[in-house]
């Protein structure tokens, strides 16, 4: 028995009733390629104060800052993309995360990359080469019968 539902309106219920660091984790954006090689991560959870670009959308190929998080919604609000409304007021686009690709990480947090130097992938030349562990003897005392 598969222990999570197929419904959707059950699957909503699910992510709407998440704790706040898991909704926090869910909002993983991917980072862009440099990025990639210099963290040695795919994705990492956006933060108020990153670079993104638009990677899919009407809003694609524009980039700025994130100004707002929405972890309910799973939106995010960037600097420069804006509309108007009736009034004339002008009002952020909320883009979902899914359409973003981060350019430039806010390292202002130190809590966010205290792992990130340490986390290293072995390449295979890197990797010690394996040598074959020495046998063990063990060494038989005779018993002698009386």
């Amino acid at each position: 028995m598969n222990p999570k539902s197929k419904k959707p309106n059950k699957q909503r219920k699910y992510q709407a009733n998440l704790a706040l660091h898991q909704k926090q984790k869910r909002l993983s954006v991917h980072l862009s390629k440099e990025l990639r090689k210099e963290y040695k991560t795919r994705a990492v959870p956006l933060k108020k104060g990153d670079l993104v670009k638009v990677v899919s959308g009407n809003q694609f190929g524009k980039t700025g800052k994130v100004t707002e998080v929405n972890y309910d919604s799973q939106r995010v609000a960037i600097e420069k993309i804006m509309r108007k409304k009736s009034d004339g007021k002008e009002i952020p686009i909320l883009i979902h995360a899914s359409n973003l690709m981060i350019m430039e990480l806010e390292t202002k947090d130190d809590r966010r990359f205290k792992n990130a130097p340490a986390k290293k992938k072995k390449t295979h030349e890197e990797a010690p080469e394996k040598t074959a562990a020495p046998k063990k003897t063990v060494a038989k005392a005779k018993v002698t019968a009386k």
